[in-house]
């Protein structure tokens, strides 16, 4: 909320934040903190539900900023084409994370587990799911499970630097994909409803086109992997979804950056 603020104020406007209901400590926290700051016709804070945002949708506002998910995206802008007001929209998506031959394996391992623990995975740049190339999977995943124990230790669900899932939906969700992936763990896999956490967890993936984690945006620490043959398969599978909001490339050659 607080990162297009700056920019919207910056640039002269007022504004109305809406934070998001799934995050209600951090929603009250941005209503406690922004009337002391910012007189009320400057920046104003909404709480609410989904209907509380529909409704402000419906408000004649200049310009409206949405960070969250596809679904919810296309739902804002239809609302705003409505009044004809320009929109912003950050959404996340399957980032890939590109691993070739010539990586630096140990600096792949510690940004990717750095990148997919952050936060427990809930982050709108987080890596999605690894294209990696046969050559270096055996010694990625050596890698990559040394970094989760030097960042979570032996007991990742006590560490207490592994963030929960935002709410039960989501962890029940999540808890399903990892069930659904029974026998194809690499490396964490561990999870504990009553706090709602999940290891950082890698998992192989045998049927990209049909596997469920494949199929939507994973926000949360499961890291599917999958084996493609180089760089240009890895290109062909990433355009064949949606927009990804980022990407993650690995590899010391210029022509592969280039590319």
């Amino acid at each position: 909320c607080l990162h297009p603020l700056v920019s919207a104020l910056a640039a002269g406007n007022t504004a109305v934040l809406k934070p998001s209901e799934h995050a209600p400590r951090t929603a009250e926290l941005i209503a406690t903190l922004i009337p002391r700051h910012f007189a009320p016709e400057t920046v104003q804070v909404v709480l609410g539900d989904g209907n509380v945002a529909s409704a402000l949708l419906e408000e004649g506002f200049d310009h409206i900023f949405f960070t969250g998910g596809q679904r919810v995206g296309s739902l804002v802008l239809a609302a705003a084409a409505r009044q004809l007001t320009p929109v912003t929209l950050e959404l996340g998506g399957k980032s890939p994370a590109i691993v070739l031959a010539d990586a630096d394996l140990e600096v792949t391992a510690r940004r990717l587990a750095w990148g997919k623990g952050l936060n427990a995975g809930q982050a709108c740049v987080a890596p999605d799911h690894l294209l990696v190339v046969p050559e270096v999977r055996e010694p990625l995943v050596a890698a990559i499970k040394r970094e989760f124990a030097r960042l979570y230790g032996s007991d990742p669900l006590a560490s207490p630097d592994l963030g929960a899932i935002v709410n039960n939906q989501r962890f029940s969700h999540l808890s399903g994909l990892l069930e659904g992936a029974a026998g194809r763990v690499l490396a964490g896999g561990q999870s504990d409803p009553a706090r709602r956490r999940i290891s950082p967890t890698l998992i192989a993936v045998e049927d990209p086109d049909h596997d469920p984690l494949m199929q939507e945006e994973l926000f949360g620490p499961l890291l599917p992997l999958v084996m493609v043959a180089n760089l240009e398969e890895a290109l062909q599978r990433i355009r064949q979804g949606a927009k990804p909001l980022a990407l993650y490339l690995f590899s010391r050659s210029r022509s592969a950056q280039e590319r």
